[in-house]
């Protein structure tokens, strides 16, 4: 990969598998669980206003959807939101197929670029080998053919929010494990300086 058009026709490659993706997702339909969560339905509303479950434990209280106390407010977040603020560009019905295509495309980029660490080695975006990797990994994230079979993000919108994007944090911070194990070295931990 010593070829200065090497990086460039890389980074190509995947910038345009992102755009064709983000044109995909724009033809999704939304799923029914996005308005039960975002407005949201009586049993999503416990989930928001107890984090921890502790009606559960105090007052047998049931809830729908348990342990996944962030991930629905980041959706509901997220929904009440960006198309807000989309909708300077677009209708207020396409600020949320937008939305939910940007969600969707941006989860895939993200993916994307930490598996390439691992595969790489390397998070530096100047890195050929980093790009390399990205852009023979695009292929397997499919928003229509095999998805059904090899779907990395999901064609629901909710699905992402509950199951790519922790994936995406488990994976940073399991990073510096990988690394150690990579090099065959210990974990390193640099605890605070006291001062």
């Amino acid at each position: 990969m010593k070829s200065p058009w090497t990086l460039a026709l890389l980074v190509l490659a995947v910038l345009a598998d992102l755009a064709f993706t983000y044109a995909q997702n724009l033809q999704l339909s939304i799923d029914g669980d996005l308005a039960a969560i975002v407005l949201p339905r009586a049993d999503y509303a416990s989930i928001l206003h107890d984090p921890f479950g502790w009606q559960v434990l105090t007052q047998g209280a049931w809830y729908a959807a348990t342990n996944r106390f962030f991930s629905h407010v980041a959706m509901r977040e997220y929904c009440l939101y960006v198309p807000q603020l989309l909708q300077a560009f677009f209708s207020p019905v396409d600020s949320v197929y937008q939305s939910i295509a940007l969600l969707n495309t941006v989860g895939q980029a993200l993916l994307l670029y930490v598996l390439g660490w691992y595969a790489a080695g390397t998070r530096r975006l100047r890195s050929p080998q980093l790009w390399l990797a990205m852009a023979l990994m695009a292929p397997f994230f499919q928003i229509t053919g095999y998805n059904g079979q090899m779907a990395v993000i999901d064609n629901a919108f909710t699905y992402n929010f509950f199951y790519a994007f922790p994936l995406l944090l488990l994976l940073v911070l399991l990073w510096p494990l990988y690394r150690a194990g990579r090099a065959g070295q210990p974990v390193r931990h640099h605890p605070r300086q006291q001062h």
